[in-house]
């Protein structure tokens, strides 16, 4: 008996497929050897790495571009591009093979989207950490990390390390020319004789790091500077270090987001709340009554509510902030206030409510002051003169 439940494509019987089309050149190394090729294979859209037509007699290119697939074919991480394989192709001649990478390069994100919010950049910084971790754990030096050759996915959940054109490892002893980007290359590349090692890559994480945030927290920059260090002994020796130290300070940077958020809470919130306690106080003077006990002991039930929630949920955030960054940590002391301004209204009538959202509001607020007092000095960041 057939399934009715089996699934799978109605085809058409006249179906034909055409798994690859004509590569096109879409880039020429100026000072390079390679052109960059786009093709589909089997289905699917790659990039082809080949030796430039004029230089297709020199040795020296093919043996770089052997050396590179080498390296770069033992690398499996979702933030360095995937090789595929190593085929000579028609017109073409000895070529890589790597996936399509469907985004643009980090230097084009930064000019496109400058200045980068301080989460962004962070975000962008720690994936290159992961990245380069892996790398530096497998033995390869890339050697050429620059915004050029880092890709951003256009959905933005990966970062991209392409070209390992002058990556090396200790296994090879030959083809270790001196070379990388000035700009980005540590001093001991530019110096033949020179051993470079993973370090030459923190050097360039550094560059990179001021490039996204120029002028960024404290800390983030004085880490950058470190890793710019002239000599690869100053400088950190693990991009895992690295991303653990910016997670600290991501998490301080959204400490001192909430405090602060805290600090302007308390003073907006200041002058309506002598307002309308004045108000308050004026209407029930004409009231006093045997129901005043009754209506003394919701305001206290609800002001002891107003304290404990407000400093559950400011403990909270924070604690979590110190394992990772909470978003939107500047909005809570205004969310708070909202909830407990509900929850005033569904407990109370609408006269009761009027009178007691005030005094709820100015409870909640003095735990945030005395919230801000406890934790303002925690740690350098969250010290205000």
């Amino acid at each position: 008996m057939t399934s009715t439940i089996d699934s799978g494509f109605d085809l058409p019987d006249c179906l034909t497929t055409d798994n690859n089309d004509k590569p096109q050149l879409i880039y020429t190394s100026a000072c390079g050897y390679c052109c960059i090729y786009t093709s589909v294979s089997q289905g699917r859209r790659v990039v082809i790495k080949a030796i430039k037509p004029e230089l297709h007699g020199n040795r020296i290119y093919r043996d770089l571009l052997d050396k590179e697939y080498n390296i770069a074919s033992k690398l499996y991480h979702p933030g360095i591009v995937s090789t595929i394989g190593l085929l000579d192709i028609d017109h073409i001649g000895q070529s890589i093979i790597m996936e399509y990478v469907d985004g643009i390069k980090l230097s084009d994100y930064i000019e496109k989207h400058s200045p980068l919010s301080t989460e962004t950049a962070l975000s962008i910084i720690s994936k290159l950490c992961d990245s380069l971790s892996y790398m530096h754990s497998h033995g390869v030096v890339h050697r050429d990390l620059k915004p050029d050759n880092i890709m951003i996915t256009h959905d933005g959940r990966y970062t991209k390390i392409i070209d390992f054109g002058l990556s090396d490892t200790s296994a090879f002893v030959d083809l270790k020319y001196a070379g990388g980007t000035r700009k980005y290359g540590a001093p001991e590349q530019f110096t033949p004789g020179r051993i470079v090692d993973h370090r030459a890559d923190i050097y360039a994480l550094g560059k990179i790091m001021s490039d996204l945030l120029p002028k960024g927290p404290s800390r983030i920059m004085k880490l950058a500077r470190q890793c710019r260090s002239v000599s690869p002994d100053d400088r950190p020796d693990d991009a895992a270090f690295i991303r653990e130290r910016l997670s600290k300070a991501k998490a301080s940077t959204s400490r001192a987001l909430l405090t602060i958020a805290v600090a302007a809470t308390c003073l907006a919130t200041g002058f309506f709340i002598n307002k309308f306690l004045e108000t308050g106080h004026n209407s029930t003077n004409s009231t006093e009554s045997a129901s005043d006990v009754q209506y003394q002991h919701k305001a206290d039930s609800l002001i002891n509510v107003a304290r404990k929630y407000t400093r559950e949920s400011l403990t909270e955030a924070y604690n979590s902030s110190k394992k990772d960054s909470t978003d939107n940590l500047s909005l809570l002391p205004n969310r708070i206030i909202r909830n407990l301004e509900k929850e005033v209204e569904q407990q109370c009538d609408s006269a009761e409510a009027n009178m007691l959202k005030a005094k709820i509001v100015e409870a909640a607020t003095q735990e945030m002051r005395d919230f801000f007092n406890r934790h303002r000095s925690e740690d350098g960041s969250l010290n205000f003169k």
